[in-house]
C-alpha cells in the first residue's frame, strides 16, 4: 500500500505505461514495472491497466514461498536504482501444456524401454531390477523432499528461520531428470549383476555367488553416484528455476535408486534363495572373456580424439555469438507458431520496415519419431533488447492473416547474460575441482588427472558437436554439460575401480598396461549396457520431448557416446602416462 503521495506517482506511472497510454501507445505493448532491492530483480510484472488508490495486486502462477519473499522485499523498500528489465520469460500456454504432455510421455516410454531391456537380457534379475525400477518412482516424490531439504540448506535464502521443507515444482528438465533417473538407476544393478556373474562364473555357489557380488559392486556404486550427486550440489548452487529443479530430481534419483539396488534387491534375491530354493540364476551375456587391446590402440583413439575436437571447435570459433542462447547474450527471442512456412527474405524484409536493421533468423525442426512431428516448425527470432516489441507487432502484423503466433518470449539483460556466462563456467570449474578432491582421495591424484582430461574431453567434443547441429548453449544445457560430467566420471570410476582391485591382486608379476587393459575388458559388458540402457532414456526422450527437452536430451545423447568412449581411450591412457615408470609395486612397468 502506498501512502497519497506514492498512491498519485504510482498512478500517473501506470497510465502512462498501461497499453494504450502516452508511454505505450500500442493496445498490445507490454511495459513492465521492476521490483528492484539492493540492484537484484525481483520481479517484472507488466502493466495491464492504470492502478489508483494506492494498491496493486502482482498476478501470477507463485508458489506461498515466493509470494512471502516478494512480500519482504516490498517491505523493505527499493534503494536508488535504474528502473530497466534483468528478465522476462513469456511461454504460450499452449505450447507448456504440450512440452509437459510430451515430456511426461517420454519419460514413461523411456521407463517402459528400459524395463524391457532388463527383462529380456537378465531375465530373473531384471524382473528384480524392474520391481527396483518401479520402487524408484514410487519413492521419487520423497526423495525429492529430501533432496530439496538438503541442498536448500546450500543458499542463505531457503537456510533462513522459516524455511521448509517441501515438494518442489516440478520443471520440464525435472521431467527431464526423472527420464534420465530411469536410464541410471539400473547402472547399479547391472553393476551387480556383472559381479554375481564373474562368481558364479569362479566357482561360487548361488547364495555366497550373490553376497559377494554386492559386496564387491557395493565401493563401485558408492563411489560412482557420489561423484554425480557432486555436479547435482553445484547445479543447485549455482543454478536457479529449471536448473535447480533437474538438480533436485536428479539427486532424488540417485538416492533412491541406491537404497532400492543395494538394499531391497539384495532382500529380494535372499528372499527367493533361502525361502523358495532358487538354484541358479540365468542371464544373456555380451562378451564371454574379451580379451581386446584398446590401450595398444590408444593412439589412434587419442588422434580421433584430437580431430573431432579440432573440427568441432573451428566451426564453434567461426560462428561465434550465434552458438550462445538469450541467457548469455542478452536481447530478446520470439518463438512464433506457423501455419505455413514463410521465406526468411519476407521476414527480414518486414523487420527492415519497423527499422529493425540486425535480427536473427531462424526455423526450428524437432527431431521425432513422428513423421508429422517432423514437419512442424517453428521460427525464432532474435533481435536487440529493445527491438522485441516492434519485432513482434511487426510480423503479427505481416503475417497474421497466414497463421503466425507467438509461442515463446525470452528476454534477458546483457549485464544479467554475462553474469550467466561466469556462473556456468563457475559451475562446471568447482564440478571438476570437487571430483578431482574426490578420486584424489579414494585412488590417487594420477586417477584424477586422467579423468579430469576425459571430462575436459567430453565438454569440448560435446559443445562443439550440438553446436554443429545448429542448436544454442543455454542455461539448461549447462544443466545437461554438468550431467555429462557426473556420468562420465561414473563410467571412469568403474574402470579405476577395476584397475584398483586387480593392483592388489595381481602384485608385481605383471605391468600396469596389462592390468589396466584387462580391467577395461572386464567391465567392458558392464560399460556398454549402463551406456546403452541410458542411451535408451535418452533417445527417447530425443525423439518425443519437444521443446527444450529436445536440446536437452540431445546434449546427453552426444555425452553419454562420448563420455563411454572417453573412459576407454582417454581416462585410463592419461593415467597410465602416471603409471609409466611404475610397476603395481613401484618397479619398472612394461608399458
Amino acid at each position: 500500500r502506498f501512502d497519497a503521495k506514492g498512491a498519485r506517482k504510482f498512478a500517473r506511472v501506470t497510465e502512462d505505461h498501461a497499453p494504450g497510454g502516452p508511454k505505450n501507445p500500442s493496445a498490445t505493448g507490454r511495459h513492465y514495472l521492476a521490483i528492484v532491492l539492493d540492484g537484484t530483480l525481483y520481479s517484472a510484472p507488466f502493466i495491464k491497466t492504470p492502478i489508483y488508490g494506492g494498491e496493486a495486486v502482482i498476478e501470477g502462477d507463485f508458489t506461498a514461498e515466493e509470494a512471502r519473499d516478494l512480500a519482504i522485499v516490498l517491505r523493505a523498500g527499493a534503494l536508488p536504482a535504474p528502473l530497466r528489465i534483468v528478465e522476462e520469460r513469456a511461454v504460450d500456454p499452449t505450447l507448456g501444456r504440450d512440452s509437459i504432455r510430451s515430456g511426461k510421455r517420454a519419460t514413461i516410454m523411456a521407463g517402459a524401454a528400459v524395463m524391457v531391456f532388463m527383462l529380456l537380457y537378465y531375465r530373473l534379475g531384471g524382473l528384480v531390477a524392474d520391481g527396483a525400477l518401479i520402487l524408484d518412482l514410487v519413492l521419487l516424490p520423497l526423495g525429492m523432499m529430501i533432496a530439496s531439504g538438503f541442498l536448500g540448506l546450500l543458499t542463505a535464502a531457503q537456510s533462513v528461520g522459516n524455511a521448509r521443507i517441501s515438494l518442489p515444482t516440478l520443471t520440464l528438465p525435472g521431467i527431464a531428470g526423472i527420464a534420465l533417473t530411469a536410464g541410471m538407476a539400473v547402472d547399479a544393478n547391472v553393476l551387480i549383476f556383472e559381479r554375481i556373474r564373474e562368481e558364479l562364473r569362479g566357482g561360487k555357489r548361488i547364495w555366497s555367488a550373490i553376497t559377494a557380488g554386492y559386496e564387491k559392486a557395493f565401493r563401485t556404486i558408492l563411489d560412482a553416484n557420489v561423484t554425480t550427486i557432486i555436479t547435482a550440489v553445484i547445479l543447485f548452487w549455482q543454478g536457479s528455476g529449471p536448473v535447480r529443479g533437474f538438480a533436485v530430481t536428479l539427486t532424488a534419483g540417485i538416492l533412491a535408486s541406491m537404497y532400492t539396488a543395494l538394499v531391497v534387491t539384495r532382500m529380494l534375491f535372499h528372499l527367493m534363495v533361502g525361502y523358495f530354493g532358487l538354484k541358479k540364476v540365468r542371464m544373456m551375456q555380451s562378451f564371454t572373456k574379451p580379451q581386446f587391446d584398446f590401450l595398444g590402440k590408444r593412439a589412434v583413439g587419442i588422434l580421433l580424439s584430437l580431430l573431432v575436437i579440432a573440427g568441432s571447435w573451428t566451426a564453434f570459433v567461426i560462428k561465434g555469438e550465434r552458438n550462445l542462447g538469450v541467457d548469455f547474450t542478452g536481447g530478446r527471442s520470439i518463438t512464433f507458431g506457423l501455419a505455413e512456412h514463410l521465406p526468411v527474405e519476407e521476414i527480414r524484409a518486414a523487420l527492415e520496415k519497423a527499422g529493425i536493421g540486425e535480427a536473427q533468423i531462424q526455423y526450428v525442426k524437432r527431431i521425432s519419431a513422428d513423421p508429422e512431428a517432423r514437419k512442424a516448425e517453428n521460427l525464432e527470432v532474435r533481435v536487440a533488447f529493445d527491438a522485441g516489441d516492434r519485432a513482434r507487432e511487426a510480423l503479427l502484423s505481416r503475417f497474421g492473416d497466414r497463421g503466425l503466433r507467438v509461442l515463446q518470449e525470452d528476454s534477458i539483460g546483457p549485464k544479467v547474460g554475462r553474469e550467466l556466462q561466469k556462473k556456468a563456467v563457475m559451475a562446471i570449474g568447482f564440478a571438476l575441482v570437487g571430483i578431482v578432491i574426490y578420486i584424489t582421495l579414494r585412488f590417487e591424484f594420477g586417477f584424477a588427472m586422467g579423468a579430469i582430461v576425459a571430462l575436459a574431453h567430453d565438454v569440448l567434443i560435446t559443445v562443439g558437436v550440438y553446436c554443429l547441429f545448429g542448436r544454442q548453449l543455454s542455461l539448461p544445457i549447462i544443466a545437461a554439460l554438468l550431467t555429462i560430467v557426473g556420468y562420465s566420471v561414473n563410467d571412469t570410476i568403474v574402470v579405476f575401480d577395476r584397475i584398483r582391485e586387480n593392483l592388489r591382486l595381481k602384485g608385481s608379476g605383471a605391468s600396469y598396461i596389462s592390468i589396466a587393459n584387462s580391467s577395461i575388458n572386464q567391465t567392458l559388458s558392464r560399460t556398454l549396457l549402463t551406456s546403452l540402457t541410458t542411451l535408451l532414456s535418452v533417445g527417447i526422450l530425443l525423439l518425443f520431448g519437444g521443446g527444450a527437452i529436445n536440446d536437452f536430451a540431445l546434449t546427453l545423447f552426444i555425452g553419454i557416446v562420448v563420455g563411454t568412449y572417453s573412459s576407454v581411450f582417454v581416462a585410463t591412457p592419461v593415467t597410465l602416462l602416471w603409471h609409466r615408470e611404475k610397476g603395481p609395486t613401484g618397479g619398472k612397468s612394461a608399458a
